[in-house]
């Protein structure tokens, strides 16, 4: 294990070394909120970028990371905005991209509108039936948890 600079946080040595370089760019956004246009940025919650456009509306979420990136990703987008959340967008069904919205919801208001591929709903279906296999999926390719190694991710 070994702290990375981009992100201020323990990362398993295993993924910071495999991705070489393309790990402190992928995470230099980290806890920022970063405008790309007139009411629109890209915050980055942990390691999962989301797009953020602040419509008259509310606010289109395009992703929404990890579940336990909720509350990082709520305050990054407070911080640019207080409008409500209106619409989130999944982009795919990868659960780094679709799981971050407690903290969004118990802030209350109207359910957002939910925009995905027909078949996202299945795959966190199936994200539920082989937890186990995508654990052992995630720490061979990201070297999270294992034998031998803490459970950062």
């Amino acid at each position: 294990m070994s702290m990375n600079d981009a992100t201020s946080a323990v990362v398993p040595a295993t993924m910071r070394d495999s991705m070489g370089g393309a790990f402190a760019a992928w995470t230099a956004p980290r806890g920022r909120a970063i405008p790309v246009a007139a009411r629109a940025w890209q915050v980055c919650a942990h390691v999962a970028n989301v797009g953020v456009i602040d419509t008259d509306e509310g606010i289109v979420l395009v992703d929404c990371g990890l579940p336990k990136d909720g509350e990082e990703l709520l305050s990054l987008v407070r911080s640019v905005t207080s409008a409500p959340l209106h619409t989130v967008i999944y982009t795919h069904g990868h659960i780094d991209h679709a799981f971050g919205l407690g903290p969004f919801l118990a802030e209350g208001g109207r359910p957002p509108r939910i925009i995905a591929h027909r078949n996202v709903v299945e795959r966190f279906r199936r994200y539920s039936r082989t937890a186990a296999y995508n654990a052992a999926a995630n720490t061979r390719q990201s070297g999270g948890p294992g034998p031998g190694r803490p459970a950062t991710w």
